[in-house]
């Protein structure tokens, strides 16, 4: 029986991660279905009942010295460590992200067990300084499976060793819902309100300097979002687009917020946003408490989603639900390429354009009347799904022979 070790992303406040998590456990258990899984987070109870495996109790990111060397001691009593995304090997939002992975990987190399990089993204990184420790870190593993084949790309640009570099796809896609309703009926959701309604999942963009060495928190103190004229044209037309959503098609909008870390605040965002929409139908939903497993299911019964988070359509094309996307890095706009919909996403620099609502309600009113565009995905979807099965085991079959 193998017992493994997930090295994960920001599953405990992130609803894009616990998706990429989810789908990694189902990975492995098709793989060794009588495996043993461990994954981090600082919220092991609730995620030991959401998940179904177990966790070690530490903060995702942590810079505690004692807490670092006590999971590279507990590491060795594992048979295989498998690192999973997110995109977590970037430096367009802090350089220090790729130092800290590289000492981090280091130090669970110590525990001396074959480490594989679990399909991860390679977000856009400009510094000379960060891509080498990227490619330190990814050198440390065995193999390094990635999302997309432009992620495979960089990672060999930036002197990772070709062979270890395995292209897939997102594990998220591998969430199947269950079609039921009592996730909505438990957090008081009305059927009739949700069969009728549009999901929305939005973030915060154009609000920081890209590539700083300052985390998120402290650039907004120097300088606060309010004040980029970029950011304010964003949230405005943003508005103006959910409102004639709202008025064109009378529909609900169910504000599904993704990240709430204090750097994040969707749920303060999408609250803002609804502020220009009509009341009795918008509703926020509080995924504090949702499982991903829920979730899934909360948006199978919508019509369609439109996102500014990547995984917010991943989660809703899972779903069979479709999916428009305002991508704000290149992952948004290679996930729909790989699904052979790239029509059905959008640079979120739309969104600062003059005939930004065009083109988008253009493709919503696609979507909502054609059964053939949901039929299409579905297709898509499906062979994805078995590809990235098969892309695994072949990855890890050094691994099945070992007991």
């Amino acid at each position: 029986m193998k017992k493994v070790l997930i090295i994960n992303s920001d599953s405990p406040f992130n609803k894009g991660d616990q998706a990429i998590l989810l789908g990694n456990v189902s990975l492995i258990k098709k793989i060794w279905p009588e495996s043993t899984i461990t994954a981090i987070s600082n919220n092991p109870t609730r995620d030991k009942k959401w998940f179904d495996i177990d966790f070690i109790e530490m903060p995702v990111y942590s810079l505690n010295p004692v807490k670092l060397i006590n999971l590279t001691l507990k590491a060795r009593n594992y048979d295989l460590i498998f690192w999973g995304g997110g995109e977590l090997l970037k430096d367009y939002t802090t350089k220090i992200a790729p130092i800290y992975w590289c000492m981090r990987m280091l130090l669970i190399k110590l525990a001396k067990k074959p480490i594989y990089g679990l399909f991860q993204g390679i977000g856009p990184t400009h510094s000379r300084m960060s891509k080498h420790f990227i490619s330190r870190a990814v050198n440390l593993c065995k193999l390094f499976m990635v999302r997309d084949q432009l992620s495979a790309e960089k990672l060999i640009q930036y002197g990772v060793i070709k062979e270890k570099v395995v292209v897939g796809f997102d594990p998220a896609i591998l969430g199947t819902p269950n079609h039921n309703l009592n996730a909505a009926i438990t957090n008081n959701l009305e059927p009739d309100f949700l069969h009728n309604s549009i999901i929305v999942s939005a973030r915060r963009w154009f609000h920081y300097k890209k590539s700083s060495w300052l985390p998120l928190a402290i650039q907004n103190r120097i300088n606060p979002m309010s004040q980029r004229s970029e950011y304010q044209t964003y949230i405005k037309n943003f508005q103006s687009l959910l409102k004639r959503v709202q008025e064109c098609y009378g529909v609900n909008l169910l504000f599904i917020p993704m990240f709430n870390s204090d750097n994040e605040g969707d749920s303060d965002f999408c609250a803002e946003l609804a502020t220009a929409l009509q009341k009795e139908r918008t509703h926020i939903l509080d995924t504090s408490t949702i499982s991903p497993n829920d979730l899934i299911d909360i948006y199978s019964q919508a019509k369609c989603t439109i996102a500014s988070r990547l995984h917010s359509s991943i989660i809703s094309i899972a779903s069979g639900t479709p999916s428009i996307c305002l991508y704000y890095v290149d992952k948004g706009k290679l996930f729909f390429e790989q699904l052979e919909s790239p029509e059905q996403s959008f640079p979120i620099e739309t969104l600062l354009e003059g005939n930004y609502e065009r083109a988008i309600m253009e493709k919503l009113e696609y979507i909502l009347n054609s059964p053939k565009e949901k039929y299409n995905c579905q297709y898509r979807l499906t062979t994805m799904r078995n590809q990235l099965i098969n892309i695994f085991e072949s990855a890890v079959k050094d691994e099945k022979k070992t007991r």
